[in-house]
């Protein structure tokens, strides 16, 4: 049966969708902005815990269709734009070349340190906060169904989440804020956006900081590959920790 909770996710979903599809071209871009949390992936957790038992999965394809939405819509704005002799609002994002995957490897291994520090650091200030959600899920999955559910998570955490994520917050979010207020302030609102998503203040200082860090990824390399490979890569070396931790 399902929650308030619940219905609100569904209320705020439908809301979301109409005000982007129909109503935001109308709006300046600062009214836009103050609507993104509207689009934000945590909105859709509270519905699809409780109506799948591959929640996050659930949770993770229901965005990457509403991303999608969202990105066509623009799309289709910024072609009637240049008609108009209008500038694009959203890049190119990169040649998508294979052989740039080991750059968001060894871009990740030289960041690794800084955020481990914080982590501890933050594991140590904040220990009165719950961890984030989906590492709780992990822990009691790992538990109770063992080792046979590592693929799953495989497959969510270190290859859909990260393909989804960079799509929406550097591939979409970023540029459209780096157009209206620079490089740094775009780097640190789709930072904030990405570290709030999670909804989690345990874990806000190290995801903003790796939000950060994937912007500059992206931003310097102009490859959308770059920061998803990074993604991905400290995805899988936190899936290994917490696998070393149960075992």
């Amino acid at each position: 049966m399902l929650q308030n909770s619940d219905v609100a996710s569904l209320i705020v979903l439908a809301v979301g969708l109409v005000l982007n599809l129909f109503w935001c071209p109308r709006l300046s871009f600062r009214s836009r902005v103050s609507l993104f949390p509207l689009f934000l992936p945590g909105w859709l957790a509270p519905l699809a815990l409780v109506l799948f038992c591959f929640s996050e999965l659930f949770h993770y394809l229901v965005l990457l269709c509403f991303t999608l939405l969202i990105w066509v819509k623009h799309k289709g704005e910024d072609q009637s734009q240049s008609a108009m002799s209008t500038p694009s609002p959203l890049p190119e994002m990169g040649e998508l070349k294979l052989s740039v995957l080991p750059k968001g490897v060894l871009g990740m291994l030289r960041f690794w340190p800084v955020l481990f520090l914080f982590m501890v650091l933050t594991s140590m200030a904040m220990s009165q906060y719950p961890a984030q959600g989906v590492v709780t899920e992990l822990k009691s999955d790992l538990e109770t169904r063992g080792l046979a559910i590592v693929p799953q998570w495989f497959l969510l955490v270190c290859i859909l989440a990260p393909l989804i994520e960079e799509f929406l917050f550097r591939g979409v979010l970023y540029p459209l804020l780096k157009k209206h207020v620079g490089v740094f302030w775009g780097c640190v609102l789709s930072s904030l956006a990405f570290a709030v998503s999670h909804q989690n203040l345990r874990s806000f200082v190290v995801l903003f900081l790796l939000g950060a860090f994937l912007t500059y990824s992206y931003e310097k390399n102009n490859n959308i590959l770059v920061p998803m490979t990074s993604h991905a890569f400290f995805n899988a070396l936190m899936l290994g920790i917490m696998l070393s931790d149960v075992a």
